[in-house]
């Protein structure tokens, strides 16, 4: 199933599961989830291998299980590698391709973002935003500074 939901694509037109189309998009929208507080402690860094070896200690800092940062991290990755070189609106490039909410599309744009443009979000005096302000400043960037808007 996992490998599936890994390519919502996939899912959508699979024969092996016989899932209803409601239930199709709550699974999706489920795995690809974030929490705040880990996309906060991960923002900005390099989405590498080495990077991915220090989740059992982000893990401990942000009482997310580290299967869960594993999951999300991966999904980050995935998100990235996915849409880094495609044409047009962001948002609309993640929804359209991992079949998510534009909200939860926003908040991958916005890491996304962050990641492609190399922001420093791990200086200590920015250690007092939370990944809600990091969104709000990426969607404001994405709308004014790029060539495709955020939410179009």
């Amino acid at each position: 199933m996992e490998k599936h939901l890994r390519n919502p694509t996939l899912l959508k037109h699979q024969a092996q599961f016989q899932i209803p189309p409601s239930l199709c998009k709550v699974l999706i929208e489920q795995y690809y989830e974030l929490d705040n507080v880990f996309a906060r402690e991960i923002l900005g860094k390099k989405l590498s291998s080495r990077n991915r070896k220090d989740l059992d200690e982000i893990s401990e800092i942000t009482n997310v299980r580290l299967r869960s940062c594993r999951r999300q991290y991966d999904n980050f990755k995935r998100v990235f590698k996915t849409v880094e070189d495609m044409e047009g609106p962001m948002v609309k490039n993640i929804q359209n391709h991992f079949l998510i909410s534009e909200p939860l599309a926003q908040k991958y744009a916005a890491i996304v973002f962050f990641a492609n443009n190399r922001f420093e979000t791990s200086k200590k005096r920015l250690q007092y935003l939370t990944f809600d302000d990091f969104c709000y400043c990426a969607d404001q960037m994405i709308d004014n500074w790029t060539i495709g808007k955020a939410g179009m």
